[in-house]
Parts: structure tokens; C-alpha cells; sequence
């Protein structure tokens, strides 16, 4: 599978776009936009609808389609169907994957946030935010800007996504009112990411906790993988 930073660097070529006239349109540096290109970082979650506007792709296309993709994928799914349907428990001590970077977020998207009451009513800081008029004029042209609010994990090594997951749910259980009520004021959307950095296929079973959140939350889960060789 080709790497999202040499699948940017690709479609940025395409499009005719310098690394510099990529980072205007998103609002970030030039140097974000090179790091991702050679490696050494990955776009936010938050960045990558607004990637795939720019480019004219869909998320699928940015992060490369190919057979450990597909798999990764289908994993995932199924996994989330076999808790669902309860055939299956979660268990620290039945691991099958190996020990990749991890790292779970949690966002509102969209065109009328008010963060301060976010950060209230969730009480927990977010480790990404931006309002839509803090994006730049040409973005807010071509109607790739929204408000984006995200509470995060930190990268960390695990060979478990749960683990990881758990981690983001401990901030978040116990709020699910809270966070429909600020949906349906905002008219926003959430999404939950399981970001993988990987050159290994990490243990991707969900927990049912994930599960029961997503259900009552009406949240999207979706995963973010960025596999490299050795």
C-alpha cells in the first residue's frame, strides 16, 4: 500500500500545487505539508475531508486502496459486528495483533461550534480545535472550512486498539447526553478515528463499551492507517 504522505505528494503534483500552495489552503504550515510527504507525520484527522475536497478524491483514494487496506478494513467491521452481536468478548489476554502506534479521537464537526461550551459540558480540553473563519480565505472559498473541536489520546504503543479506544471512552462515558444535546443544538457531526501507524496488523477487536457509545452517541467510527515498511 502506498504511504497517504507519497499519495499526497502525488495528488498535489496532479492538481499543480506547490507544498506551499497545499498548506494555504488547509491553513498549515509548508513544513507539516513536507513532513507528511517524506514520512515523518501524518495529517490530522481533522484535515482529511478537507485533503480530499482539495484533490477532488475520496477518502479511500487518499489512503490508498489495496489488499492490507481492504483487510484492515473488513477486520474492523466484522469485529465490530461480532461484539454487537455478542458472540464474542473483549479480553486483554486473547491478543492476535502486534504492537503498532495507536491513537483514538473524538470530534465535532461543523458550521456553528461554540467551543467554550463544549469544553464545559464535556470537561475535557481539546487537543485540536479551529473555527471556520480561522481558515484561510481560499479555503473558505472553495467550502472545505468548518469548525473542528477534537478531544484525543496520545500516539502510544499497543498491540490492542481497545486499549487504546478505552483510553479515549474514559474521557468520554457518562456524557452521551451532553454530546447529543450539543449535536442536535449545532447541527453537527461526530466521528471517532482509530489512527494506526504500522508496518504490522495491531489487534483491531472493539470493545462493546465502543460499541454501546457509538450506538447511543450516533457516532461514526472510522480508522485513519498508515502502514510503512521497516
Amino acid at each position: 500500500m502506498t504511504g497517504i504522505g507519497q499519495k499526497i505528494k502525488s495528488l498535489r503534483k496532479k492538481a499543480d500545487l506547490t507544498q506551499e500552495g497545499l498548506a494555504e489552503l488547509l491553513g498549515v504550515s509548508a513544513q507539516a505539508v513536507s513532513k507528511w510527504e517524506v514520512g515523518q507525520a501524518s495529517p490530522d484527522l481533522a484535515l482529511i475531508a478537507p485533503l480530499c475536497r482539495v484533490f477532488g478524491v475520496t477518502a479511500d483514494e487518499l489512503l490508498g486502496i489495496g489488499h492490507k487496506t481492504q483487510v484492515l478494513r473488513r477486520s474492523m467491521t466484522n469485529a465490530a459486528k461480532d461484539f454487537f452481536l455478542g458472540e464474542e468478548s473483549f479480553t486483554d489476554g486473547k491478543l492476535t495483533g502486534k504492537a503498532a502506534m495507536l491513537k483514538a479521537s473524538f470530534g465535532f464537526f461543523g458550521d456553528a461550534l461554540d467551543f467554550d461550551k463544549l469544553r464545559r459540558h464535556l470537561d475535557c480540553n481539546p487537543a485540536y480545535y479551529r473555527k471556520k473563519e480561522e481558515w484561510p480565505a481560499v479555503s473558505q472559498k472553495m467550502g472545505i472550512a468548518q469548525d473542528e473541536w477534537v478531544v484525543s489520546t496520545c500516539y502510544r504503543e499497543s498491540a490492542c486498539a481497545g486499549e487504546v479506544i478505552g483510553e479515549l471512552l474514559d474521557m468520554l462515558e457518562g456524557k452521551e447526553a451532553e454530546i447529543l444535546a450539543l449535536k442536535e443544538e449545532s447541527g453537527a457531526e461526530t466521528r471517532m478515528v482509530l489512527s494506526v501507524q504500522t508496518h504490522l496488523t495491531p489487534d483491531l477487536r472493539v470493545p462493546l463499551r465502543c460499541i454501546a457509545f457509538l450506538h447511543t452517541t450516533e457516532t461514526e467510527l472510522d480508522f485513519d492507517p498508515y502502514f510503512y515498511s521497516e
